[in-house]
């Protein structure tokens, strides 16, 4: 991913909230929500003795020492409780708003969020079946969190299916995305408009833009020399001012400097990828189930959001409230 990129980092993340199965939250799975017995009856007995209790289970042995969860407790909410704590948060919220609704998750539905997870990796099954497996090792996703994940993304979908509409404006818009011209280039990003006007100075003198690239660029893309996936003026993930210059180059052409949200970017032009000879009304109706996920995502990152928002929260521990708040920032896109 390209730091200038629109990217919807809040929405990825909420993906890889996992929430509890037979956590007892209302709607999820149409087969009552009550709470196991044993915690049912721990409660009844006193919340704090079911806390004691918690702390005291043994997890394993060190040595022959027993190690428990209180032992690691203070590090797993520095680390991970903010995102767990979110995790529990909108597991809830979702529930509830299902059940206001009427609304029941089936497993049909988080088996079909699996193969739309897998699709939205890549179109290669085997390809994505590595990816997915990557995803879940870099985000700690165990078999409990990722149940969870899916479960909450048919609850999310469930929660915004009637407000999706697609119309031919969205799908003209997938149809240049996907069968119009794009433009192969590289990218330099640096922080000022000085040094950016040294840069476009530098390679007017013949420098390497793959070499500046390396050695310059705040981007990502500097490990591959300034190399960009090919930009289609239609996506939005890229900024409109990058948009605009590009279609402007000729092969081999230098940009003058972009302004940018956290800096200034050069573009050179690789070549022009011209736009492919397919007709739209012979494509549309393949293109509307896509539109529809992707608009049925951008509505689940905006509901997740709110719900997140909503919730009355107060955080009393000192090491949970540093992880929480990092959290926020992250989701913030702070």
């Amino acid at each position: 991913m390209h730091r200038f990129r629109v990217i919807i980092g809040i929405f990825v993340s909420l993906l890889l909230l996992g929430c509890q199965p037979g956590s007892g939250v209302a709607g999820w799975g149409g087969q009552g929500n009550t709470l196991p017995t044993k915690t049912a009856q721990s409660t009844a007995n006193g919340p704090e003795k079911e806390i004691v209790a918690n702390q005291r289970r043994p997890l394993a042995l060190l040595d022959g020492r027993v190690v428990r969860i209180g032992d690691l407790q203070p590090s797993l909410l520095e680390s991970q409780g903010g995102e767990i704590l979110a995790e529990w948060i909108l597991d809830r919220a979702v529930g509830k708003r299902l059940a206001q609704q009427g609304g029941v998750v089936t497993q049909d539905m988080v088996d079909k969020e699996a193969k739309i997870l897998a699709d939205s990796l890549s179109a290669d099954p085997n390809a994505a079946a590595r990816l997915l497996a990557q995803l879940k090792t870099q985000r700690g996703l165990g078999t409990v969190r990722f149940s969870g994940l899916l479960r909450r993304n048919a609850g999310l979908r469930l929660l915004v299916q009637a407000s999706v509409k697609v119309g031919d404006e969205q799908l003209q818009h997938a149809f240049f995305l996907r069968y119009g011209a794009r433009y192969e280039t590289r990218l330099i990003v640096v922080k000022t408009l000085r040094e950016a006007t040294s840069v476009v100075g530098a390679l007017k003198k013949g420098e390497s833009f793959i070499d500046l690239a390396i050695e310059r660029s705040t981007d990502i893309s500097r490990n591959q020399g300034g190399l960009l996936p090919p930009i289609s003026p239609a996506d939005q993930n890229y900024p409109q001012a990058v948009r605009a210059a590009v279609v402007k180059l000729k092969p081999g052409q230098i940009s003058d400097p972009i302004a940018l949200e956290n800096g200034f970017a050069v573009l050179r032009l690789e070549r022009k990828k011209e736009a492919r000879n397919v007709q739209f009304d012979d494509v549309k109706e393949e293109l509307r189930p896509l539109v529809r996920r992707r608009t049925e995502r951008v509505h689940m990152q905006q509901l997740a959001r709110e719900l997140l928002t909503a919730s009355d929260l107060v955080v009393l521990d000192r090491g949970l409230r540093g992880s929480w708040d990092q959290y926020r920032k992250t989701m913030e896109g702070k």
